[in-house]
């Protein structure tokens, strides 16, 4: 788990119109579980979630979260891997954001393309106990071995 607090201050004067002087505590927290499974299966579990923000001059934006879930699994003598993963499996990934002052309305609104389906297959073909590069001497070596 690691989070993140923190406060934006923003004063900002355009012309005599358009003063502001905004403030906006916001946070962003992720959160990450790895589950060992039955039948050699590893499963992991993400998250993250942003609250409301304060963005540009005078922006306010909604906050979004999104989740991920993962499985993997090892055969063939831990050779191979198979893993299939789905970010943002709720749709939650969204952005929505409003501006607004006197005279002026602006509503935004997005969707990522986060929500995804990957899979992954990994094989090893080296040998899992492959020997360390040789020593080598260069020739000049072995003539200074040879004048000792």
């Amino acid at each position: 788990f690691n989070g993140t607090v923190y406060r934006v201050h923003n004063i900002v004067g355009f012309d005599q119109f358009r003063n502001f002087n905004l403030k906006q505590t916001a946070a962003r927290m992720n959160v990450q579980q790895t589950f060992k499974l039955p039948s050699k299966l590893t499963a992991e579990l993400s998250g993250s979630l942003n609250s409301k923000r304060l963005i540009g001059a005078n922006e306010i934006a909604q906050g979004f979260s999104q989740v991920d879930i993962g499985l993997q699994r090892n055969f063939m003598n831990d050779r191979a891997t198979l893993r299939m993963i789905v970010n943002d499996i709720y749709k939650g990934n969204q952005f929505n954001s409003l501006q607004s002052y006197e005279g002026f309305y602006l509503k935004n609104y997005g969707y990522y393309e986060s929500r995804q389906v990957r899979i992954n297959f990994t094989y090893r073909f080296a040998d899992s106990k492959v020997k360390g590069p040789r020593n080598r001497n260069s020739s000049r070596e072995n003539e200074s071995n040879r004048a000792r």
